[in-house]
């Protein structure tokens, strides 16, 4: 079980793909009552339609999204539809109609569940499942949006003045990352 302080919110990360439920103690009683067998995860797609997600178990896509894992083709991410499930531990990219427009974007309910699903190999997108400072020496790229494009950039999180795609930053809990080789030097890819 892990704290997102970023979210305030908990998440669980499992080995297996048991179901899972959550229950309410009575204080008076010292009983536990039922609470829900449906946990889920909060996503705000931005105004351009998009957000990134990663969790370290299978999510369902609700409907009004579609989601894509991404793979590198000289200087843009290719988009590959991943149907209705996230494998666990594969980072995302989620997108929405209905956000594209709306000053606070669009926010959806991503919920967990138990169903196997496909590994996708060529992904080049990572996360992790609490806020971490990665510094591999790889080259790192967050969706942003600059000038009105959306894109991936060198993450704002990062802890230099002067940032390079290889500078350590801090990687936020639930969001996916493109992670590249070290020999990656431009400063964007276009999707």
């Amino acid at each position: 079980l892990h704290y997102h302080e970023s979210k305030s919110q908990f998440a669980v990360t499992m080995n297996s793909h048991t179901p899972l439920q959550l229950y309410k103690r009575a204080e008076s009683t010292k009983s536990y009552s039922y609470y829900t067998t449906a946990l889920s995860n909060e996503i705000i797609i931005n105004k351009y339609g998009y957000a990134t997600c990663y969790s370290g178990i299978p999510v369902s896509v609700p409907d009004g999204l579609k989601a894509y894992y991404c793979r590198i083709d000289g200087n843009t991410a290719i988009l590959n539809d991943i149907g209705s499930f996230i494998p666990a531990n594969t980072g995302a990219i989620l997108y929405s109609d209905n956000a594209v427009g709306k000053e606070h974007g669009e926010s959806y309910l991503i919920p967990y569940t138990n169903k196997q699903t496909t590994d996708f190999s060529e992904n080049a997108l990572i996360g992790y499942v609490q806020d971490t400072e990665v510094d591999n020496n790889h080259a790192h790229y967050a969706l942003n949006v600059c000038d009105e494009v959306i894109g991936f950039y060198i993450p704002q999180t990062t802890t230099e003045n002067n940032p390079t795609p290889t500078s350590p930053f801090i990687a936020r809990a639930g969001k996916a990352y493109l992670e590249l080789p070290p020999s990656s030097t431009i400063n964007s890819y276009a999707i």
